[in-house]
């Protein structure tokens, strides 16, 4: 178990597998139980209400909910920067969601492998997705696996709330230099 965990609730702890393979066997019981599997993936930086609606959308689709959520390394290949939060902190964040019931990291450009791993009944993403830009859509299917769009349209993005941030705190220190040249 990695250290930063030490400490949180421990009905938050038991969500979250360091390595996918650890989930595995509890997968295939409940598979074998004839629960509905559902996987969901993303960065999950700073979490907002269209993630909030992703999750419980994608949790309505079945009985248990796995998310991958990418590692700082994942996120710094797809996306060219790190996150504002580390991945232990948002594989917590995502453990501690009431529609979540597992959470592993994501260490790869895509969810490929997890998926193959995995092999949840469906495979869920937000509505600005679109089938042909899933890498993952050929190793979904080649296991008889089915993809969904859920969630509203996508109004929010971690990024855009940055960025009114970033502009916010701009405006102040342009406020502040105006009260000093006067």
């Amino acid at each position: 178990m990695r250290t930063e965990f030490l400490g949180i609730n421990k009905r938050v702890l038991k969500k979250i597998y360091d390595t996918p393979k650890e989930l595995v066997l509890e997968i295939e019981r409940l598979r074998r139980e004839g629960k509905i599997i559902v996987f969901g993936n993303g960065v999950f930086d700073l979490l907002h209400s269209g993630h909030v609606d992703y999750l419980n959308s994608a949790k309505e689709l079945g009985d248990v909910l796995i998310v991958g959520v990418n590692t700082d390394d994942s996120v710094q290949l797809n996306k060219g920067n790190k996150p504002s939060r580390n991945e232990c902190e948002r594989m917590m964040i995502m453990a501690a969601m009431e529609a979540v019931d597992f959470v592993v990291p994501l260490q790869d450009k895509t969810p490929v492998e997890l998926i193959k791993l995995l092999k949840p009944h469906l495979h869920t993403k937000g509505t600005d997705y679109t089938i042909d830009m899933l890498p993952e859509k050929e190793a979904v299917e080649h296991y008889g696996g089915k993809i969904r769009f859920v969630g509203g349209p996508k109004l929010f993005s971690s990024s855009k709330i940055r960025e009114e941030i970033r502009e916010e705190i701009r405006e102040e220190i342009r406020e502040e230099n105006k009260k000093k040249t006067v």
